[in-house]
């Protein structure tokens, strides 16, 4: 009886320990994931009115669905914190056109999305919170389109470099695989340009909520 006793004691203690081994978050090693989420950029437009274009300042944006991928590698650098670098390509469904007209319509479209950076946060039983930050380089594409006057038609595109910074949450799941959830804030560099005698400056900024699987290797 005392046998069995103490096997069972034995088992009861080892138990948790063992769980906690399993359920210990991974920080090592190469990984590779998929990110899909709510993408919102916004355009800050102001004047300073010395033109024929009055001082103000305008806001406005508009909510998408951006996608991609990351590739990154983690580092323990004790048994609770780790540190690693990543980096992403991340697309949008994020747009806005003026109302259509058979004269002219004008679009602008966010494109591609590059992240490289750096993130480092605190593990415990296989779930891991971290902070992010990097560089960002986001590509802006625009066009008009004229029934009446097909010579207006025209494409073109702009890349503004910036920099990013963001929270996420990542949970172990079976095998090698993960989920994480995070929010990121971007601020490109802006433009100045002159516009009917006016100074013209315009910021970019872009807030995204997304979600993703992956995998270590």
């Amino acid at each position: 009886m005392r046998i069995v006793m103490t096997a069972a004691a034995l088992c009861a203690l080892a138990g948790p320990a063992w769980a906690q081994g399993v359920l210990e978050t991974p920080a090592g090693g190469v990984r590779l994931e998929l990110v899909a989420g709510w993408d919102r950029p916004v355009l800050r437009v102001q004047s300073d009115g010395s033109g024929s274009i009055g001082a103000g300042e305008v806001t406005g944006g508009q909510s998408g669905v951006s996608y991609g991928g990351e590739v990154g590698y983690d580092m323990a650098t004790s048994s609770a914190t780790f540190i690693g670098g990543y980096a992403g390509l991340a697309g949008s469904t994020a747009s806005v056109c003026t109302a259509p007209s058979i004269l002219l319509q004008s679009c602008i479209h966010a494109g591609r999305n590059l992240t490289v950076g750096v993130r480092a946060g605190l593990m415990s039983r296989g779930v891991a919170f971290y902070a992010k930050g990097g560089w960002s380089n986001g590509q802006i594409n625009a066009e008009t389109r004229s029934s009446l006057l097909p010579a207006l038609n025209a494409r073109g595109s702009d890349t503004l470099d910036g920099f990013h910074v963001g929270l996420g949450l990542q949970a172990r799941l079976p095998g090698r695989a993960y989920a994480k959830l995070e929010y990121v804030f971007t601020n490109y560099n802006g433009f100045e340009d002159a516009l009917g005698g006016s100074r013209i400056k315009a910021d970019f900024d872009r807030h995204q909520i997304s979600g993703g699987l992956g995998v270590r290797f």
